[in-house]
């Protein structure tokens, strides 16, 4: 795991805490106000209710986050080239990768959006490589 996934996922799971303890947060500040109490000093039924759908959509909303920031595919769109036994991608944002894995159906020459993963090589000196798990648009020749 990298440094930017963890940190996605401490804070969904701050903000998830947040939003579920939130509700109750709200009790107790009006427990402390000049409103006469109800029996017992417990909150009343509504409150707890309240409470409740709190914590609920707090929980789906994080699920929710969560599961998408899991499930997300990384994608890279750029011009395609032939080099020494391999494939290059002249990215968008001025990055050059080296294609790996399934490059079935790559042509040289043309502009494609790839999905996968940045592989970090060892040494900063040689070029990023990109791990291509799929094509998931071909826009055909590479305009100059």
């Amino acid at each position: 795991m990298n440094l930017k996934f963890i940190c996605r996922v401490v804070v969904v799971a701050f903000l998830d805490f947040v939003l579920c303890a939130s509700p109750f947060f709200n009790v107790a500040a009006q427990s402390r106000s000049t409103r006469p109490r109800t029996e017992g000093g417990f909150p009343s039924k509504g409150q707890v209710d309240a409470s409740v759908a709190g914590i609920v959509v707090g929980l789906v909303g994080g699920t929710a986050v969560v599961v998408y920031l899991l499930m997300r595919k990384s994608t890279v769109t750029g011009c395609v080239a032939a080099g020494d036994h391999t494939l290059t991608l002249a990215a968008d944002g001025g990055r050059t990768y080296s294609l790996a894995g399934n490059t079935a159906g790559v042509t040289p020459g043309n502009r494609v959006k790839l999905q996968g993963k940045k592989q970090k090589s060892a040494d900063n000196t040689a070029p990023l490589v990109w791990e291509t798990e799929k094509i998931s648009k071909d826009y055909g020749a590479c305009q100059p």
